[in-house]
Order: structure tokens, then sequence, then C-alpha cells
């Protein structure tokens, strides 16, 4: 036997899979590369997304546009939580506290999304609509599009093994922020071409 796969993509080279980093703005030119491929993209709700990017990195959007609040909490993580560098959770719990939802909603408004991909338009980071996927997997429905995926190109369907642990994370991303009318509308104008164009309601 050989060394235990140490990352993702050592663990897919074993399973005879192979993973390719293609630019953003060549992800077009790239499938025109591979004729006769099968193309499959993962897509997220607009508001779990919006939830989610900001408890885990409102610190990337505190960075650059309320610096002061940046390292007012990499000083604060530095003599609190020495030993949490890995954790990104830290530095954005720190900033959260000085940085509410609805101000960050407002600095988004203001400012934009497409300046950082976890922030971006879905649909500009798939190139869509001039990119044509064969399949739109929705996080939410991960086991489904799993076995489409598994059914479109022959192979076994495995168990859904990830559906407790992906439910878990979506409630825990939405269980600490309220989607009020007020938000919900606000997300929705910063999203609006995801959610039509990646099959969510609004």
């Amino acid at each position: 036997m050989g060394p235990e796969p140490r990352s993702s993509k050592d663990r897919l080279e074993q399973a005879g899979l192979f993973s390719t980093v293609v630019r953003q703005s060549d992800v077009t030119d790239f499938a025109r590369q591979k004729p006769g491929s099968r193309w499959v993209c993962i897509v997220r709700d607009p508001y779990a997304r919006t939830i989610s990017a900001y408890k885990s990195k409102v610190q990337r959007y505190a960075k650059k546009f309320r610096p002061g609040e940046y390292y007012r909490a990499a000083l604060l993580r530095y003599f609190r939580h020495p030993r949490t560098w890995d954790d990104s959770r830290i530095p954005a719990s720190l900033v959260a506290n000085r940085i509410p939802f609805d101000e960050f909603l407002e600095g988004l408004q203001e400012n934009g999304v497409n300046w950082d991909s976890h922030f971006q338009l879905q649909t500009r980071t798939l190139a869509i609509p001039e990119m044509t996927y064969d399949l739109i997997i929705q996080l939410e429905k991960l086991d489904e599009g799993l076995t489409a995926v598994c059914q479109m190109i022959g192979a076994p369907v495995p168990e859904g093994i990830l559906k407790n642990r992906l439910n878990q994370s979506l409630e825990s991303d939405e269980g600490h922020v309220q989607l009020t009318p007020a938000r919900r509308k606000t997300i929705w104008r910063l999203y609006q071409r995801d959610f039509e164009l990646l099959g969510y309601n609004r």
C-alpha cells in the first residue's frame, strides 16, 4: 500500500481523478479545449451564502473597506488567541462584533460584490450564461445532485453520506442571523442575477 493521502488533491489523484486550476477569465476557453466533456457545477442559495460569508469572511471585507476594524481584530487575536492562527472564525467573529450584519450589507451595496471570490456573483465565477453546464447542482440538494452525476456518467450511486453534515452546516450558518424582509430584499438586489439564473426563489 502507498502512503496515506495528505490532501484532497492527493485523494483525488489516488482515485484516478485530477484537478486543474483555471482562472475565472479562462473558463469558457478551457471548456472549448475539452470537446465532448460534461460540465457540472455546484451553487449555493444566495441567502445562506451571504450569511456564511459574513460569519467566516467578514474580515476580508473589513481589510478592504474598514481597515481599522481589520487591524484591531488582528491585534486582539494576537494577544487573546495566539494558538488559533489557522481558524478564520476567530478574526471573523472579532470583526463581526464591530460590524453588524446590516452595516455589512450596506457596505456591499455601496462597494459592490465582485471584489472577492467569496462575495462575488456565483454566475460571474462560473461564467454563466457564456458557459453552459450539463448539470447545475444546488448545494442544498447535494445528494440528489451527486446521484444525477453518477447516473449521467454511468457510475454506481453512492449512499448519501453528506446529507446530515450538510444540513447541520446550513442550519449553523443561518442560525445566528435572522433574515428579515428588509435583509432579504437587500440580498435579492445584490444577487438578483444568481437567483434568476441558478434556480433559486426570491
